[in-house]
């Protein structure tokens, strides 16, 4: 036998052997306990420990078993040896630090037993999951993937972040008895969204196509006008165009901001064209100065398609206050959300005045005398409170998109074949999704790491498919002549991650190391 002394000093200088019991449920979950005391105090583990002197692997698991919850089963099944699990402190009393090498079984608990189950006193409660936690330690999401029963929490491409401002202000809208296109809300959301742009008027509509169209119609646009659009955009931008009978003739886009190309919209003119829309996109602001003295120049409106840009600025002045108009989407997946809704901001009273009117039936005087075909696209008061609570924290919600987006790219740039979102020195981008190019020195193609992704819990995106390419715009109702190949290689390449502002550290890590891990294991496979 050693003598107790010497184990103790070759103790000190050797991991601790630990074994631990992965416990599944009947519906196939994961009992885990929460410790009361160091190491991992406060936070859920698996059912275990260290083992005695002189113990076997699974005496000790069984022991542990009986321990800590009172219960004896005999189906233990080893999943695998070796884990390694670091300490920051010293919670075994080594004076700097020490680690554990852990073997981890599996074993079936049925519903009977867990009404049985007695906690120790070193243990507060136990508790069921069906996913993976990203604050957990890594070994637990490791042997978890082991055991094959359940798998990391999905993590969607973007979802909204409300909180108790939103609720309260929409329950207020509820009881007031305004829950129509009336109430204080709106007339709050629009003042508050056109003075963050830095505009005189806001016109709150029930989304952002329906802004789109009303700004066009609002500028006087329709049958036999031409308008600017870049091809590389969502079909919104095109369809308000069309609604007001008007033509959207494409322009292609550039690699470089991602953005409308431009050098190439003058060629597009014609003695029809009577504006040029842009889009500011994924939320990086094209070069207003350059759109804007082309505008001049050929005497023709510009139109900001903002829907992607709420916070974004262009040499230090908010997007949407750089044009004749501009309009901002309201969707759930964008910066703030207003559910579904859309707005129109501009400096130009007439402008504000005719897409009020337009937006309301064209009501006029007496009430029911229509001048002119209106549209119900209006805003509720619900939907307004709503924006209202989420303006009141815009600025958060944005930084925290360029948060994400430089955790992204800090962790994503050393990775060969992948083309980080751009960011100009003249811009400040807001990353409404963080978008990715892939490259062939990646060794696959986007379709194929968007799939791989998927399969490991991580949504995503693919980027637009150009409108020239779009079956519906092939009629003679839209300008498709010429060749678009930045919008065909952005399409080919380009998808966004999971984008949402409360997007937490832990993700964002678990993202970036699972494209690292798709990389390296199809390098290694060739």
């Amino acid at each position: 036998m050693i003598p107790e002394e010497l184990y103790v000093q070759i103790h000190k200088n050797m991991p601790i052997i630990c074994v631990d019991v992965i416990l599944k449920t009947e519906d196939n979950g994961v009992l885990m306990i929460k410790r009361d005391r160091e190491p991992l105090l406060g936070k859920w583990g698996f059912i275990g420990g260290r083992i005695n002197r002189g113990e076997k692997l699974e005496q000790a698991a069984q022991r542990k078993l009986h321990e800590e919850l009172g219960l004896s089963l005999d189906n233990l099944k080893l999943i695998k040896s070796g884990y390694e699990t670091i300490f920051e402190g010293d919670p075994f009393g080594h004076g700097e630090g020490t680690h554990s090498i852990n073997t981890c079984y599996l074993a079936e608990v049925s519903n009977e037993e867990l009404a049985k189950i007695q906690l120790d006193q070193n243990h507060s409660g136990y508790k069921i999951f069906h996913d993976v936690e990203d604050n957990w330690h890594s070994y637990l999401k490791e042997a978890l993937k082991d055991s094959g029963i359940i798998k990391p929490k999905f993590i969607p491409v973007c979802e909204p972040t409300i909180g108790e401002k939103e609720l309260e202000y929409v329950t207020d809208a509820v009881k007031s008895g305004w829950v129509s296109s009336a109430g204080k809300y709106i007339t709050k959301f629009e003042e508050g969204f056109a003075a963050y742009c830095n505009q005189k008027h806001g016109i709150a509509c029930s989304n952002g196509t329906t802004a789109l169209h009303l700004a066009v119609e609002a500028l006087g646009i329709g049958k036999g006008d031409e308008v600017i659009v870049p091809t590389f955009t969502m079909a919104a931008s095109a369809n308000a165009v069309i609604y007001a009978g008007a033509k959207p003739v494409f322009v292609d886009s550039e690699l470089d901001t991602w953005n409308m190309d431009i050098s190439k919209i003058e060629a597009k003119i014609t003695p029809n064209t009577k504006a040029i829309m842009i889009v500011h996109t994924y939320g990086h602001p094209i070069d207003m100065d350059r759109v804007n003295e082309i505008a001049n120049k050929h005497n023709l409106f510009v139109i900001e398609d903002a829907a992607e840009a709420h916070g974004a600025e262009y040499k230090g002045r908010k997007i949407g206050s750089l044009s004749d108009v501009a309009c901002f989407s309201f969707y759930g997946n964008k910066i703030m959300t207003t559910g579904e809704g859309g707005m129109v901001v501009t400096n130009h009273d007439e402008v504000a005045e005719r897409a009020k009117k337009l937006r309301n039936h064209f009501f006029g005087t007496p009430r029911f005398l229509h001048q002119e075909i209106g549209y119900n696209h209006r805003m509720t008061n619900i939907q307004a409170a709503l924006g209202l609570a989420q303006l009141e924290k815009l600025d958060i919600l944005a930084e925290a998109r360029r948060k994400n987006a430089q955790l992204y790219n800090s962790l994503l740039s050393e990775v060969p074949g992948l083309t980080l979102p751009p960011e100009k020195e003249w811009a400040k981008n807001v990353y409404w999704m963080y978008g990715l190019l892939v490259q062939p020195e990646f060794g696959m193609t986007m379709p194929e790491l968007c799939k791989s992704l998927l399969d490991r819990g991580i949504d995503s995106r693919t980027f637009f498919i150009g409108m020239h390419k779009q079956p519906c715009y092939q009629h003679g109702n839209a300008g498709i002549e010429g060749e678009f190949p930045g919008s065909d290689e952005l399409e080919s390449k380009g998808f966004y991650l999971p984008s949402s502002s409360h997007l937490t550290n832990e993700q964002i890590q678990r993202i970036a190391q699972a494209i690292k891990d798709i990389y390296n294991a199809n390098r290694y496979s060739k």
